[in-house]
């Protein structure tokens, strides 16, 4: 999917958004996780997980880098 293909509605802050996941998606993906795993560009990095999901009509795969942290032994 390329950017090329943002709706042209979406205001850009959420099109810079949109953006930056489907970067971190990619990089993710194309070194098997070495590289994206951890959110860089922060001073306390977030790791991530790719989550995929199937289309309940197209059938299709969609897939989103979410964030995810530990807080009192529980992931959050």
């Amino acid at each position: 999917m390329s950017n090329s293909d943002i709706p042209e509605h979406l205001p850009e802050r959420q099109a810079g958004i949109v953006r930056m996941a489907r970067g971190h998606l990619q990089q993710y993906v194309e070194t098997d996780g070495e590289e994206g795993y951890y959110r860089s560009g922060h001073t306390n990095p977030l790791p991530s997980l790719i989550l995929t999901t199937t289309g309940r009509r197209s059938g299709k795969p969609y897939s989103t880098p979410l964030f995810f942290g530990e807080d009192s032994g529980r992931y959050i």
